[in-house]
């Protein structure tokens, strides 16, 4: 089933969806947080694809991705859990909550099989 979009997805947000929807089934939920092995690796992932790793012009990759990823949330292709985040790395008592983590939707599973609504 082909899912219609009103415009084109950008090459990020393509990247990004196709990443979100090659987790593996016991891990479909990822981070952003560097914090985090599997937010670490997102972040390692966007930056290496789009060469974004520069010493003369430094990005806030987590920024920048997070941008990426709430387009695909707002036309309901992806979707997020935000809650607050209690505890601070470093704490002996507990470290941040893994929270305001991204998944696929099944609409956004159906664009990534049907790849001409992006294309």
């Amino acid at each position: 089933m082909t899912v219609l979009l009103e415009k084109r997805l950008t090459e990020r947000q393509q990247w990004a969806l196709e990443y979100l929807a090659s987790l593996p089934s016991y891990k479909r939920r990822t981070s952003i947080h560097e914090y985090w092995d599997d937010g670490l690796a997102f972040l390692r992932a966007y930056a290496d694809r789009f060469d974004l790793n520069r010493r003369e012009a430094p990005i806030d990759l987590r920024r920048s991705l997070k941008r990426v990823l709430d387009g695909l949330c707002d036309i309901g292709l992806a979707d997020r859990s935000d809650g607050s985040n209690h505890g601070v790395v470093g704490t002996h008592d507990h470290g941040p909550s893994h929270n305001n983590e991204y998944w696929i939707t099944n609409r956004g599973k159906r664009a990534v099989v049907s790849h001409d609504t992006y294309d």
